[in-house]
């Protein structure tokens, strides 16, 4: 499976790395590995640190929530309070508390609809409810998404990236999965490493 992460959100400075080594290898790889400790003290250390995001990040979450129960129509409020949640699954995720992961996964795609009925529009949030949506297993609601993004804005390139993921591994569409990629590369995108990951990609699905 594919690993992919939320556009400009505290984990994506990982994407293209850990998109690329799991393409490679066929699982998905944790953030963490890439910060792997070389003794136990620094591994207390390393967990110390990612229990107390993990608090910091679900107080944060309870402020959100109260936001939304006191105005339900607060797009932007809902955003946030998804954005969170999403987060949350992915450090649980990473550090293989799948099952949290999941459940925060879950809650995301709530928050995202929820937001999405004041901010239709946005395809960004669009995208995140697709990728929210694949990591809980809601396979239909992500695809669907995905779809919806690309209408959006066919040159948004994080929905054409991580579609391609969702084709590749849900739909072993191999050609859908290029077309997506070679539809992301043609946007031009300014910034090189994310050039070159896409080139990867694509690469290493012809050579298959």
């Amino acid at each position: 499976m594919l690993k992919f992460l939320r556009n400009n959100k505290r984990f994506a400075k990982t994407f293209l790395v850990v998109l690329i080594a799991s393409l490679c290898l066929g699982v998905i790889v944790p953030v963490v590995l890439w910060l792997l400790p070389e003794d136990d003290h620094e591994a207390a250390s390393l967990e110390a640190y990612i229990n107390a995001e993990i608090l910091a990040m679900e107080e944060e979450l309870l402020n959100y929530e109260e936001m939304v129960a006191d105005n339900p129509e607060d797009g932007e409020a809902w955003v946030h309070k998804a954005n969170l949640e999403y987060d949350l699954g992915s450090l649980l995720y990473d550090v293989n508390r799948v099952d949290e992961g999941v459940s925060y996964f879950k809650e995301a795609t709530v928050s995202y609809q929820e937001a999405l009925k004041y901010k239709e529009e946005d395809v960004q949030v669009t995208t995140d409810l697709a990728t929210a949506a694949f990591y809980s297993n809601q396979h239909e609601l992500a695809e669907e998404s995905f779809k919806k993004a690309i209408e959006k804005d066919p040159d948004y390139i994080h929905a054409r990236v991580n579609y391609g993921i969702f084709l590749y591994n849900v739909k072993n569409d191999k050609q859908g999965a290029l077309k997506e990629w070679e539809a992301a590369l043609a946007t031009n995108p300014e910034n090189e490493e994310v050039v070159k990951g896409i080139e990867s990609l694509i690469a290493l699905v012809k050579e298959e």
